[in-house]
């Protein structure tokens, strides 16, 4: 059995063990953020550039005066290349086939947030930034705590209205066509069937859709190939009215037709997923729904 003085000894022992392991984190961060500096400021030097710098450690140069600030909800459109300092690309947007990146923006700390966080529409910006504001210690392109370099050109800043908007213009919708609801629920009618049932509020219905967001966004083949499409979802439904059981945009947009009848429903994400976003859907994203009312169960 271990005395008093014994396991004070111990306990002493541990604690300085920890101490020590903490100590020395903190000297190997410090130590790989001076070596980032340090290499970020040969690289500035080296091809004779100007830039600023952030309290964190971020350098950056940015061309153009733009007059609009993205504010978080906003989606931001922007073509990018991202590289570590060497110029070896990481990846990039594509130009050539008009297919920028898009996000929404404000919402959670990454890389590109950080860098947008200092432009405004219209604006170009190179952005170098030290492993802890980047990748940290992850091995990229297999150089561990690589700076990374970030061309970014900010095409569009665009709050969920003005995507709904710019959707209706891009697509040419007759807008003496549609109705507008007090949600901001856009309403096209596109087959209409006058002698059709309207359903119930307490009725299960059954209805044929097609969901997609406002913009493309790609998924990956198992060849690796992106398919890009703004499709979420299709198929067909069965909605017991009433009970919310599918988002108030969609049951609005149902009570609106009449059996063999099908319609465009364009809403916000107030009354879609809202804050959270759900599976492929961002939060905060307006969304698209090509609907037909088939029957009644």
């Amino acid at each position: 059995m271990l005395t008093i003085t014994k396991k004070i000894l111990v306990i002493f022992s541990l604690g300085v063990l920890m101490s020590s392991c903490k100590l020395n984190t903190e000297t190997d961060a410090n130590t790989k953020d001076k070596e980032n500096d340090t290499e970020i400021q040969k690289y500035i030097t080296d091809n004779k550039l100007s830039y600023k710098s952030t309290v964190d450690g971020m350098y950056y140069n940015i061309l153009g005066q733009g007059t609009r600030s993205p504010v978080a909800k906003d989606l931001v459109t922007l073509h990018y290349t991202r590289s570590i300092l060497n110029g070896a690309k990481i990846d990039s947007s594509s130009i050539i086939l008009n297919r920028p990146g898009r996000y929404v923006f404000g919402l959670t700390y990454d890389m590109f947030n950080y860098s947008i966080n200092y432009m405004k529409e219209g604006e170009s910006g190179t952005f170098i930034l030290p492993s802890r504001l980047a990748f940290g210690g992850n091995s990229v392109l297999n150089v561990p705590y690589a700076v990374i370099k970030i061309d970014i050109k900010l095409l569009k800043v665009r709050n969920e209205e003005e995507q709904i908007e710019d959707f209706i213009a891009d697509k040419k919708y007759d807008v003496s066509k549609i109705e507008k609801t007090s949600s901001g629920l856009r309403f096209i009618k596109t087959k209409s069937n006058p002698t059709g049932d309207a359903p119930k509020s307490t009725q299960t219905v059954k209805v044929a859709y097609t969901g997609r967001l406002l913009y493309d966004y790609y998924t990956v083949n198992t060849d690796g190939s992106k398919i890009w499409d703004s499709k979420f979802d299709a198929g067909d439904i069965e909605v017991p009215l009433g009970t919310k059981t599918v988002i108030a945009g969609f049951e609005e947009g149902i009570n609106k037709l009449k059996v063999g009848e099908k319609a465009i429903l364009i809403f916000p994400s107030f009354v879609g997923y809202g804050a959270n976003g759900i599976g492929k859907i961002p939060p905060y994203a307006p969304l698209y729904y090509e609907i037909e009312l088939v029957g009644f169960k």
